[in-house]
């Protein structure tokens, strides 16, 4: 009984001294920043990471936990996607959020967010 206690706290300590990889998993779409970190509607961003190409990705995102806006890609290579705000972009802050390619496509919330700041046509009304 002694020998399997000291046996399972052996294996549950192994767990937390294995290496975690600091990398993306392979293929699974990362993104790292986004330029500039202020947009306003209807500008494009850069987004740069790993795994972001047309074979990974298939759409990018705005979202705030509630409402998702899409945008619209204007470029897009493995490590960096260009993309435009939509005009109807309310301003507040985002996260940017990826559906993978795919039958069984995810949408992943990213870590980077942006802030949408009022353009010309909401300082006008």
């Amino acid at each position: 009984m002694k020998s399997s206690l000291i046996l399972i706290l052996v294996i549950l300590a192994g767990l937390f001294l294995v290496p975690v990889p600091a990398t993306p998993l392979d293929g699974v779409p990362t993104m790292r920043t986004a330029t500039p970190e202020a947009v306003m509607p209807g500008t494009v961003m850069k987004i740069e990471g790993e795994y972001l190409d047309r074979q990974h990705v298939e759409k990018v995102f705005l979202t705030d936990g509630k409402t998702d806006y899409e945008l619209t890609i204007t470029s897009q290579k493995a490590a960096v996607v260009q993309a435009k705000v939509p005009e109807d972009v309310k301003p507040g802050k985002f996260f940017l959020m990826v559906l993978t390619t795919g039958s069984d496509g995810m949408l992943i919330e990213q870590p980077v967010k942006v802030k949408v700041v009022a353009g010309p046509a909401d300082k006008a009304s």
